[in-house]
């Protein structure tokens, strides 16, 4: 960096941070811990301008950046500092495997005579434990169970044909075909099968 800060300029630069800091660790209300960083970003800011070479585009970053926190502590959320919104398209394989496998554990509940209410809630607090993403709910479904019951028979249907579900049949057949081996090559009665693959096959699936 060209130029210089002077002594005097420095010396305040380096008291306002540390007033700063000790206001931000000494602070329990979010709102002076972001007046302490406001306090941090007008000392970087003011080091800054009496340099030759200063870049008067990162000063006024700084200065948009102060402005964003100080909306929040008005109880605006400006743009910048909005949360992103997930996609669910940049991880649709492990989305669709999880439902998929989901589904089928429902199949095997309702086999071992469950209904079909407490064999999808079931399916729904396995999938939240495991972190899974849960399908959208929509304002008619006044509950998780609800919108996975319509995912759940939209793969069934001719919907679950088309290619994009392609990954939740696999994970949903894998499921089928480990609760058979686990009748037909080790003994296992049917519930006895489906307890193994929810507590065992499962985990392993959501890691």
């Amino acid at each position: 960096m060209q130029g210089y800060v002077d002594e005097r300029t420095y010396r305040q630069f380096l008291m306002d941070m540390r007033t700063a800091s000790v206001k931000y660790h000494s602070s329990k209300e979010m709102n002076e811990k972001r007046e302490a960083w406001s306090d941090m970003i007008v000392a970087i800011s003011n080091l800054q301008r009496p340099l030759p070479d200063s870049d008067i585009g990162a000063i006024q970053t700084f200065i948009e950046l102060q402005g964003a926190l100080g909306d929040l502590n008005e109880g605006r959320t400006p743009e910048v500092l909005k949360p992103a919104v997930k996609s669910r398209q940049r991880d649709n394989v492990t989305y669709q495997m999880h439902l998929g496998a989901a589904a089928a554990i429902v199949d095997l509940l309702i086999a071992d005579g469950l209904t079909q209410e407490t064999a999808l809630r079931k399916a729904v607090e396995l999938l939240k434990k495991g972190g899974a993403e849960l399908p959208t709910r929509h304002k008619n479904e006044s509950s998780e169970s609800e919108a996975f019951k319509r995912w759940r028979d939209r793969l069934g249907g001719k919907e679950g044909k088309q290619p994009r579900f392609s990954y939740a049949k696999e994970s949903h057949q894998t499921i089928h075909t480990a609760s058979k081996m686990l009748q037909t090559d080790y003994g296992f009665t049917k519930e006895e099968a489906t307890k193994c693959i929810v507590r065992e096959i499962w985990p392993t699936l959501m890691r």
